[in-house]
């Protein structure tokens, strides 16, 4: 499955530069894969780095259509097995695929979530253009009810588009150098799949929207994503976890 090219060969790659460079970051786990990280204990190496666990969900599914309890069971089991794993509770969540409603956020709290990062910013984004996520009334009145803190993942200044590593890859690093200083408010979310840094990424067959983003520079993600890093160590840039973020805000 090509969730397993990302753990077996984008995972590691990515813990070892996030390593090297004293990066912290939260990781949003999915049920599916939990037996893998565990059987292969890097569970405690995430940990141990100071990285945040967070829970995907259970199957990497849309919840959007399921009744209630079938939201909560789904859930909760992948939430408690992971706590159980790593003797701590889980704070955060994202929807696979960023995939959110109103029902599901009031699942979360129920749930004893303290805060979501699955509610796009406004402009362009995979789940609002091609999965129907709409950031409209209805959401964002779910959202103060549930008493969540939201993160969302930031859009890039003038453009857009989503900040995350293929979004990147797509408009260049040079450019991406100029637009950074743009952005204003902190916290600045950036995302990635470990799968985004794995090569010969043909190797699956991908629809037209997954070609487009993952056949460009299809082997040089990783080197794009070291410059990235070193860019923003250079320029004085503070790694945090939304752990940390939501306990001190900025």
């Amino acid at each position: 499955a090509p969730t397993y090219f990302g753990l077996e060969e984008g995972l590691p790659a990515l813990l070892d530069l996030l390593r090297r460079h004293s990066v912290k970051a939260t990781f949003f786990v999915s049920g599916e894969v939990i037996e893998y990280l565990n059987k292969h204990n890097l569970l405690p190496s995430l940990d141990a780095d100071g990285h945040e666990i967070a829970s995907h969900g259970g199957r990497h599914l849309d919840y959007r259509n399921w009744e209630e309890k079938e939201i909560r069971k789904e859930i909760k089991e992948a939430k408690e097995k992971l706590e159980a794993l790593i003797g701590k509770p889980l704070l955060g969540f994202r929807a696979p695929q960023f995939l959110i409603d109103g029902p599901i956020l009031h699942v979360l709290k129920d749930c004893g979530f303290l805060y979501d990062s699955s509610v796009p910013e406004r402009g362009l984004s995979m789940a609002s253009t091609f999965r129907n996520v709409k950031v409209n009334r209805n959401l964002m009145q779910a959202l103060r009810e549930s008493g969540l803190k939201e993160f969302s993942v930031s859009s890039l200044p003038l453009l857009s588009l989503p900040h995350g590593l293929l979004w990147i890859n797509m408009i260049s690093l040079q450019l991406y150098r100029r637009l950074f200083p743009l952005f204003r408010e902190a916290p600045v979310l950036f995302y990635l799949h470990p799968y985004d840094v794995v090569d010969d990424k043909e190797r699956l067959p991908l629809d037209w929207k997954r070609r487009l983003f993952y056949l460009r520079n299809r082997n040089r993600t990783l080197s794009l994503f070291t410059a990235l890093i070193q860019f923003w160590v250079s320029n004085g840039v503070s790694f945090v976890t939304l752990r940390e973020c939501l306990k001190h805000p900025r």
